[in-house]
């Protein structure tokens, strides 16, 4: 059955990965986001100018607050079984727009 949530473009920085572990960040956070039927669209890359991961994916939800605290509390799971050693790794919102899918 087709939901009729809206849908939310939500982007994220990841602060404090190292530029030597930033490959390995953005590979293995794309297979865990891609692993997730819920995530549509998933893109992490490196943003060597500002030293941060980015994260963006398209989810649906009630609305941009819900959605963004959602994805928020996602990615800190992600990030904790990514990383052996978390601490000095933040997540940072960075904005949720709506769009039509």
């Amino acid at each position: 059955m087709a939901s009729n949530l809206p849908w939310f473009t939500v982007r994220f920085a990841l602060l404090g990965v190292s530029e030597e572990r930033s490959s390995e960040a953005v590979r293995d956070l794309l297979a865990e986001l891609n692993m997730r039927p819920h995530l549509k669209n998933a893109q992490v890359f490196w943003q060597a100018e500002s030293r941060q991961v980015i994260v963006q994916v398209d989810v649906e939800g009630l609305n941009a607050n819900s959605v963004s605290e959602g994805m928020a509390e996602e990615l800190k799971e992600m990030i904790s079984a990514i990383f052996t050693r978390v601490g000095g790794v933040h997540v940072e919102m960075l904005g949720t727009h709506p769009f039509s899918r």
